[in-house]
């Protein structure tokens, strides 16, 4: 379930059969550290002597930011934004809060 977080989080950064690894790391990498500091914060809040409630957190963070990191941009260049692309956004940050909790 953890491998299947990490990759919803690429999701949004991959551009089928045309994205090359320079581009969707760096898409990632943006949104890697806010996840970090808002799963820690939520980890002192909930149970801190868990590292795997620590993980978990982190990767719904990163899933739901990573998320609304593509959408922002798409939003800046005044893109169409298709219903499946909601249907799919969604679909994505339902599962980060199946991990949740």
């Amino acid at each position: 379930m953890l491998t299947l977080a990490a990759a919803l989080a690429l999701v949004p950064a991959l551009n089928w059969k045309r994205s090359g690894w320079s581009s969707v790391k760096n898409e990632i990498i943006h949104a890697l550290p806010g996840a970090l500091v808002v799963s820690a914060l939520l980890w002192f809040l909930t149970d801190p002597q868990s590292l795997t409630v620590l993980v978990a957190l982190s990767l719904a963070v990163w899933i739901v930011l990573t998320h609304l990191q593509d959408l922002w941009r798409r939003l800046r260049r005044k893109a169409a934004i298709p219903l499946a692309y909601w249907g799919m956004m969604l679909a994505h940050w339902g599962f980060a809060m199946s991990i949740v909790g």
